[in-house]
């Protein structure tokens, strides 16, 4: 179609508006869920080292999770520490944790699986007792904000034992602290960013300030002379603080909850937003922070990079990892079997098709199912499955076994186990091939063959005899019976029955001729005289008429369901019609169909057939895919012009696609 080439042109469009940052590190600006692993305890923050996740778990302590397989993070070990975890930095072979009232702890991470403790830290400058909430780690120093307590920088040259710290008083309630270029940025709870000269960390000293409002949690550093601070109410807040004594306010985005951490990787800035999860915000240009997308989780605390993924610190659900989900169906890449199909997530019993689509999602032995009867139409890649049965008739919801292989279906079929019967018309339980009497539902068989049901026949085995007449009436019998018994011997009945099922269906050659070839054998049997017809001696005469009208009731009742299923198809193709799909195709194919039926050749009407019902749903298949992707389009151009941006273009491309589309291009 036409109109797929215009969204296609449009989809590339798009591509051009957004700024390329897939080459640098983090997942992108759409991210989907990667995987989890549940901390069962508070989780608080998270940093990554090498192939490890260490996690800040509040009254868990210190937990680390394997990251080796983003998509199936598992436990590795943990450390128990005293108090609260709120912070953790690694560096080298050691983990630095902000435990509140125990201070500073410092854990041997060099084996994760086996977490052992090897120093702390716990006395303030300004005050006795110091209460940690974060921390980072630089050269040979721990920086750890206190609250009130201010900044406490601790020497970390031996790891093994912390003997000397220095400090200041921020004057501000400290809630997290970076360290780039010889300047520590401190977010305070109460609103502000300090930033304090630690070219030399043994006499930090006071630099400058600036009033970010809200209650700031957190601060993250990425293009040179920014600072991005994660202002609780206030959302993100880019501080420009190329002059470090005099910071100034840059630009802010809402993020509509309470941004509680955020980091800044390849030009965007991913924020724990709280209940409002995982935010993510172009900062290519730091006066213009534009809103990328979102990931809802249950309440994002904290949040690091690190290669192509975002690892967050879920309140409720521990670890959460989520990377490029190029489909935007919510899973990641790595997580998503069909990376590029929106659609498609999941693929259960792994046989390549999307549960979506798979009609048998958790049986690797087939996936499709015509009729949506519950029977497959075939296997996949020549695998059978004992849990289900092959359908026999693909295309027919009623239909899915044939057990006597006699072509009729089982449900229709009142003699399933029987290849030499499939018909009961008068319902007396004899097939109407074994049937003396088809049409009378009191009689069965005519084991004398004198024309008079065996049940209605004095003499069922002497067809000289059809009542009980007296010893009398002999000589009568002798000279009348054997008239009546010519006459009743006769195949005139069959045949006419045959002949009647043939003149209704008015069909000569095709698939019919057989039938008709079969009456005609008959009649080589059988000869006239008069106004009397003579029947036939010879069984064999019998067996051919027999035969005849059998084959002409096959023939009538094949033809019966294919003129359903032109009825159907044509019913389902003028729904679509009215819709706005062009069908005109498949209506040719159906009007094939009916012709092919028409002449007897129903073998080339049921391919007609087949051919129409799958280029219908087919072009319905297109149809809808086409609005969806006008849809898609019509939301990215709203997005646009909420963010100011000119969609003419756009607008111009939408427009021609859904010409296209009513043209049924």
């Amino acid at each position: 179609m036409r109109s797929l080439s215009f969204l296609m042109l449009a989809g590339f469009t798009l591509l051009f508006l957004m700024p390329d940052a897939m080459s640098d590190e983090g997942p992108g600006p759409q991210v989907g869920f990667a995987g989890n692993y549940d901390t069962d305890g508070h989780a608080v923050n998270v940093v990554v080292s090498g192939d490890y996740a260490y996690i800040a778990g509040g009254s868990e302590g210190l937990v680390a999770v394997n990251i080796s397989n983003p998509a199936n993070p598992f436990y590795a070990g943990n450390y128990d520490t005293a108090d609260f975890a709120h912070d953790v930095a690694v560096s080298g072979d050691y983990a630095y944790i902000a435990d509140g009232a125990n201070g500073l702890v410092v854990v041997d991470v060099s084996d994760p699986t086996n977490l052992t403790y090897v120093d702390d830290w716990d006395k303030a400058v300004y005050y006795n007792n110091m209460y940690a909430y974060s921390v980072t780690v630089s050269d040979e120093y721990a920086y750890v904000v206190s609250g009130y307590g201010g900044l406490v920088v601790v020497d970390v040259s031996d790891p093994t034992n912390l003997t000397d710290a220095t400090g200041l008083n921020t004057d501000s309630d400290a809630a997290d602290v970076e360290v780039s270029g010889g300047y520590a940025y401190i977010a305070s709870g109460n609103g502000l960013l300090v930033v304090v000269d630690v070219s030399d960390p043994t006499d930090p000293t006071y630099a400058g300030e600036y009033e970010v409002g809200g209650a700031s949690s957190d601060v993250a550093l990425w293009l040179s002379g920014y600072v991005y601070v994660a202002a609780g109410p206030n959302g993100l807040v880019v501080v420009d603080v190329s002059d470090p004594a005099n910071p100034t306010y840059t630009q802010g985005y809402n993020t509509n909850d309470y941004a509680r951490g955020v980091t800044v990787s390849g030009g965007y800035a991913y924020i724990a937003d709280s209940a409002n999860g995982l935010v993510v915000v172009d900062v290519n240009d730091p006066t213009n922070p534009t809103y990328m997308g979102k990931y809802d989780i249950g309440y994002a605390r904290g949040v690091t990079v690190s290669g192509d993924y975002a690892y967050i610190a879920d309140q409720d659900s521990g670890l959460v990892v989520v990377g490029m989900d190029s489909d935007g169906d919510t899973i990641a890449d790595v997580a998503d079997p069909f990376p590029s199909d929106p659609d498609e997530w999941t693929d259960s019993d792994g046989d390549g098709v999307g549960d979506n689509s798979d009609a048998f999602p958790n049986d690797l032995t087939a996936s499709l199912d015509s009729d949506g009867d519950g029977y497959p139409d075939s296997w996949n890649s020549g695998i059978t499955s004992s849990a289900l049965y092959l359908d026999q008739f693909p295309f027919d919801p009623t239909e899915w076994a044939d057990t006597d292989n006699d072509g009729v279906g089982d449900n229709d079929d009142p003699f399933p186990s029987d290849p030499t019967e499939w018909f009961d018309i008068d319902n007396d339980g004899v097939g109407d091939n074994s049937d003396a009497f088809p049409h009378d539902s009191d009689e069965q068989f005519d084991t004398d063959g004198d024309g008079v049901g065996d049940n209605s026949d004095s003499f069922p085995r002497t067809a000289l005899f059809k009542s009980w007449w007296g010893p009398i009436l002999l000589t009568i019998i002798a000279i009348t019976g054997s008239i009546s018994h010519l006459i009743a011997r006769t195949n005139k009945g069959i045949l006419a029955d045959a002949e009647q099922i043939l003149e209704e269906l008015g069909i000569e050659g095709g698939d019919v001729a057989p039938a008709r070839k079969a009456i005609d054998k008959a009649r080589k049997f059988s000869w006239e005289f008069g106004y009397w017809y003579f029947g036939v001696w010879d069984p064999n005469g019998k067996v051919w008429a027999e035969l005849a009208r059998g084959k002409a009731g096959k023939i009538s009742f094949e033809h019966d369901k294919i003129q359903e299923e032109i009825d159907e198809i044509d019913t389902m193709l003028k729904g679509f019609d009215k819709d706005g799909v062009d069908v005109s195709l498949s209506m040719a194919k159906m009007e094939l169909a009916q012709t092919a039926l028409s002449e007897g050749k129903f073998e080339e009407a049921w391919e007609r057939l087949a051919s129409a019902r799958s280029i219908g749903s087919k072009l319905k298949e297109e149809y809808v895919e086409s609005m969806k992707g006008i849809d898609r389009i019509k939301a990215k151009i709203a997005e646009f012009k909420e963010k100011g941006v000119n969609t003419d273009e756009l607008e111009k491309i939408l427009k021609k696609a859904e010409k296209a589309v009513e043209k049924g291009n």
